[in-house]
């Protein structure tokens, strides 16, 4: 499936591998460093000019180059160890509502069938506070 254009699932799936096996590697050549890892990249908030024009959104490109996904105000979470590593992704549930006034929501389902990331999370921020689902 090609999440990006001209980009499939799977080179994604390879990309974070690669990202593992980069911070391992450098984790080896460092004395005293742990063997288990939390990298955490968050993906792009929309930024507005004025109290309600937006600007364009352009996604962290970080978070795009590992996920291909364009969900705003989500967060992957690599969790790593010297024998594996688990992705998961952060991200704002499906809202009718917001839909109708931001465009779609990917929604975890579809999130999970296009990145490849297993373990799917909805958060809501709630004015200064997220809620976990």
């Amino acid at each position: 499936m090609q999440v990006a254009p001209g980009i499939q699932a799977t080179e994604f799936v390879e990309r974070r591998s690669q990202l593992i096996s980069n911070v391992l590697k450098r984790a080896q050549e460092i004395d005293n460093c742990p063997s288990n890892h939390v990298i955490v990249i968050p993906g792009a908030t929309r930024s507005y000019m004025s109290e309600k024009i937006p600007y364009v959104f352009r996604q962290n490109s970080d978070f795009y180059y590992l996920t291909g996904c364009l969900e705003q105000e989500s967060l992957l979470v690599l969790v790593a160890s010297r024998e594996s590593y688990r992705a998961i992704m952060f991200m704002r549930p499906k809202d009718s509502h917001s839909e109708l006034w931001d465009g779609p929501r990917t929604g975890r389902n579809q999130t999970k069938a296009r990145t490849k990331i297993k373990v799917t999370i909805s958060i809501q921020v709630v004015g200064d506070v997220e809620r976990v689902y």
